[in-house]
């Protein structure tokens, strides 16, 4: 699918914690109470049920990346609401 948006010069994560993005890919959320720490960010921790099932080819590694790269970036380049940036 291809999204026209006129104006839009790109997308972005807007008031989200890092901790969070995971719960926005709905396979992981459904693996996540599975995982044998709760705050696990299924990236290098042991005993994750999310990396468990891309081993077994249950989960698409495109995902995989898309998530890794999400959770890669460092804070500066999260967007933030300016209606909800106090400062």
């Amino acid at each position: 699918r291809i999204i026209d948006t006129p104006g839009i010069k790109g997308f972005g994560v807007v008031d989200m914690e890092q901790d969070q993005i995971g719960d926005y890919f709905p396979e992981f959320f459904a693996l996540k109470s599975q995982c044998k720490y709760h705050n696990c960010t299924h990236m290098d921790e042991p005993y994750c049920a999310v990396k468990a099932a891309l081993d077994r080819d249950e989960l698409a590694w495109s995902r995989y990346k898309s998530y890794v790269q999400l959770m890669q970036r460092e804070d500066e380049h999260y967007r933030v609401d300016p209606k909800n940036n106090e400062e």
